[in-house]
């Protein structure tokens, strides 16, 4: 890495659109991080976020048939 690079940022994205990678209503999203099924979502500034990298590797895992841990 050159002196000028910087690490990539992170995408933090809301419950609708988190939903959305999974093709589920956000209602049903929220149902699974209540049940702890997909990853649980960071708290930031009074919002629930999700990081999309994070989202992405439980997406993978499950296409994989291997269902990844989902405490951070």
């Amino acid at each position: 890495m050159s002196q000028n690079s910087k690490p990539p940022r992170r995408r933090y994205i809301g419950s609708i659109e988190a939903a959305a990678k999974f093709n589920y209503t956000p209602n049903y999203f929220r149902f699974l991080v209540r049940k702890g099924k997909v990853p649980q979502p960071f708290r930031i500034n009074g919002k629930n976020l999700w990081d999309e990298s994070v989202l992405d590797e439980h997406a993978d895992s499950l296409a994989q048939g291997v269902i990844a841990p989902t405490a951070a």
